[in-house]
């Protein structure tokens, strides 16, 4: 928060004044302008305060003027400054201004504070500030410093900061208040997809429990745990370190292992996520892939390893986490990997040494219709580019579920090439709360083999998913609830997804 003292000053006989000149002459413009007190470069002042000679005089323009000025001072270490229109003089069609300026002491940052942390160690809040005692006062560095106190997850709320003069060593005190987030969470899901003909149906489940503010150090720990069908399920592990060695980057490494219906995979990885601005990131990640095949996967696939490299980028331009009324968020990432394959007892590679490619692309958005009505849509895509034939089944791109395609089982599409739409009209009902009618759409490209002499053949499947989902707030948690339908199901075969996220 600024701290800006602005005082007008205008005589009772100059607002008379003007009133008769205006029955006569519609426009009184600005002639000269005067300013006291000033001890910076008045240039620049004179500059920020953009009142030119002839232009229209203008209440707004003089007010907004002086609000630059005001701003020119406190960048430059006075925030005490005042600025006082002290007078004003018509000389025919033309008003000359006195502008008298009172800067008020030139400050350090002598002390930085934070109050209603109880969990959160103050040095984690104020590294984040990027402001140091005894650097000259600068106001769009603390501006700079909230906004970055704002996007932090661990806190719900920042309030503006507050100064604390001290005459005897001209220094002021930056006080922050802040109210803390429960920023660990633990989520399950329970989901049941129903038999098809002589199919049974089955569960699906989910766990997973997240440690965003660990010890009040910022550090984030997860593990997750998630069963698709009755053959594939997944473990999952991460580990983010803040400020890794004294600079404004996360460190982390993540650690997973997929049981899939004919191979298992393994995965491990480190990666550093760095700033590029306020809302733009970036990661760099280098990690290790191996696939190995189940007696049933050996005559489809080879054992493979990899090393894989990868950079992303996000930009968060939303105005909030959980339930966002408008803005956009957008990501994408190019990862190239050096895969080794062998043989198995059943399968030969046509390539052992293979370099493989991904990209993917996400853009979602945000628009505000009416009061606590929300219009969403999210675009996304994947590509795999290998000079293999086939793609090995661990290689492949997986659409279907929850999080991409609704109304169809986890993964149920894979391909080389994936994309899909998530459309949704959503009513907010809190903060964390809302229910929403969504419609998605599917697109998927593979290349699978044939017979022999046919060698691969070229698979398309496009599919349409709709339904409903809630989200509401309660004692337990954050419930949600997803009923979608596919293609061919009747209003009693779509797949429900009920979740409970805990926050602690």
């Amino acid at each position: 928060m600024r701290i800006r003292v602005i005082r007008v000053l205008l005589s009772v006989f100059f607002l008379w004044t003007c009133a008769l000149w205006a029955d006569e002459s519609p426009v009184i413009r600005i002639g000269t302008v005067e300013l006291v007190g000033c001890s910076l470069e008045e240039v620049s002042v004179r500059e920020a305060l953009d009142l030119r000679t002839g232009t229209a005089l203008d209440e707004a323009r003089i007010q907004m003027g002086m609000d630059r000025v005001l701003g020119y001072y406190e960048e430059r270490g006075y925030p005490f400054a005042a600025v006082a229109l002290s007078h004003v003089a018509l000389e025919g069609d033309r008003a000359r201004l006195g502008f008298e300026i009172e800067e008020g002491p030139r400050v350090t940052i002598g002390a930085l504070e934070v109050r209603g942390n109880a969990i959160t160690k103050p040095e984690v809040i104020l590294r984040e500030l990027r402001i140091r005692t005894g650097e000259q006062y600068d106001q769009r560095r603390i501006d700079r410093g909230m906004r970055h106190l704002v996007r932090l997850r661990f806190l719900e709320r920042v309030h503006p900061p507050e100064l604390r003069y001290d005459p005897d060593k001209e220094t002021v005190a930056l006080i922050v208040a802040v109210k803390e987030a429960q920023a660990h969470r633990a989520n399950a899901v329970v989901g049941y997809v129903p038999g098809v003909g002589t199919t049974e149906g089955f569960f699906t489940g989910l766990v997973d429990v997240s440690l965003g503010n660990l010890a009040g150090t910022g550090r984030k720990v997860q593990a997750r745990w998630e069963r698709r069908d009755p053959q594939a399920s997944e473990i999952f592990l991460a580990y983010e370190e803040p400020w890794a060695f004294g600079f404004p980057v996360d460190a982390g490494g993540t650690f997973g292992q997929k049981q899939r219906t004919s191979y298992t995979e393994t995965a491990a990885s480190c990666f550093l996520d760095f700033p590029i601005t306020e809302r733009f990131t970036g990661r760099l990640s280098l990690g290790w892939e191996q696939a190995i095949p189940d007696s049933a996967g050996s005559w489809m696939m080879p054992r493979s390893a990899s090393w894989v490299g990868g950079l992303t980028l996000r930009y968060d331009g939303t105005d909030g986490w959980e339930n966002p009324t408008r803005g956009i968020r957008l990501s994408g990432s190019a990862d190239v990997g050096l895969t080794k394959n062998s043989a198995t007892e059943h399968f030969v590679p046509s390539e052992t040494g293979v370099d493989r490619r991904r990209y993917g692309l996400n853009v979602e958005y945000f628009r505000s219709l009416r009061r606590r009505q929300v219009f969403f849509i999210g675009l996304h895509g994947a590509a795999v580019d290998s000079p293999e034939r086939v793609l090995p089944l661990s290689e492949k791109l997986w659409l279907g579920g929850a999080h991409s395609l609704r109304g169809y089982r986890e993964e149920q599409f894979g391909g080389i090439r994936i994309g899909w739409t998530n459309v949704e009209y959503r009513l907010l009902l809190g903060p964390e709360s809302r229910v929403f009618l969504f419609l998605d759409g599917g697109y998927c490209f593979d290349r699978r083999m044939g017979a022999e002499e046919e060698g691969a053949t070229e698979v398309e499947t496009f599919r349409i998913g709709y339904g409903f989902g809630v989200r509401v707030r309660s004692r337990m948690g954050i419930i949600g609830m997803d009923y979608g339908l596919g293609r061919g199901d009747g209003w009693m075969e779509g797949k429900v997804h009920v979740g409970v996220e805990n926050r602690f």
